[in-house]
């Protein structure tokens, strides 16, 4: 079986058919945060930079075999960047996610969606009434979805490698991410940050999702093509549309965060199944 990443691809293959071969890519940065890249067509996307699942990051000879093509990928057709996804060098990873996302933004230029809806200037997270769920899990220690459910006074758990990510208050909220299989049955609001994308744990974590659970991708990683990810239960996709990908760049490589990115060269988008009643 196919994972999602894989499907996706194929997805793409398939929608954009001849038109893909024409598409090279015109600049990749990797930066602390997020990785972007720009495509022949003006098309952008980006991804997560996974530092963290690199445990080498510190010694450049052993860092340096990560990436062999550094400084030769500008000019590649973006056909051969596809090899990438779905690899366990989380920066080949990212890069290819980011190459998913722009690929998925060309797409949707001269294509109508088939069976999704795209919501622009929406906020996948931010309309949610959390006390309205019995128990959300948040795969990630991510700040803002943190601090909206205390906020609101949820019930919630966070399922989080680095219990460090976490403020002191949090600790009692801690799972292991050994213990996916335990706590994600019980929810019946899960969100998972785009990361999980990246890192190829995705699918995995999806495995564990029960009929009838709410389940949002949150994040710039997730702006892809959704039909894999509907498959498998998500419910939403929250990400983003890039309409300044030179700008966009250049953040990045200044170590810009997704904060820099909003009402500068990018807005939120939401990526619904056309057949499903938002909540």
């Amino acid at each position: 079986m196919m994972s999602s990443t894989q499907e996706t691809v194929a997805l793409l293959r398939e929608e954009l058919g001849g038109e893909l071969e024409s598409l090279r890519v015109e600049r990749v940065v990797v930066g602390i945060f997020f990785t972007g890249l720009k495509l022949s067509s003006g098309r952008a996307g980006i991804a997560f930079t996974a530092i963290g699942d690199i445990p080498e990051a510190v010694c450049c000879p052993t860092t340096a075999a990560r990436m062999p093509k550094a400084g030769k990928l500008r000019g590649l057709p973006a056909v051969e960047l596809l090899s990438y996804a779905g690899d366990a060098n989380v920066l080949k990873s990212s890069i290819a996610v980011a190459l998913l996302n722009a690929l998925s933004a060309h797409l949707w230029a001269g294509h109508e969606p088939h069976g999704y809806i795209i919501e622009r200037r929406r906020d996948a997270i931010e309309e949610i009434d959390f006390r309205s769920f019995r128990s959300v899990v948040l795969v990630g220690a991510f700040t803002p979805f943190i601090r909206e459910l205390k906020r609101q006074q949820a019930s919630f758990l966070v399922l989080e490698k680095n219990p460090a990510a976490l403020k002191q208050d949090e600790l009692p909220l801690h799972r292991w991410p050994e213990q996916a299989g335990e706590v994600l049955p019980k929810a019946d609001l899960i969100i998972l940050t785009g990361t999980t994308i990246v890192n190829n744990t995705i699918d995995g974590l999806l495995a564990h999702v029960q009929p009838g659970t709410e389940v949002i991708i949150a994040g710039p990683t997730a702006s892809m093509v959704p039909t894999a990810y509907f498959a498998r239960g998500v419910t939403c996709l929250g990400g983003i549309s890039i309409y300044e990908p030179d700008l966009l760049l250049d953040l990045l490589a200044e170590a810009g965060s997704a904060y820099h990115l909003f009402g500068t060269c990018a807005e939120k988008i939401t990526l619904r199944p056309s057949e499903v009643t938002v909540r």
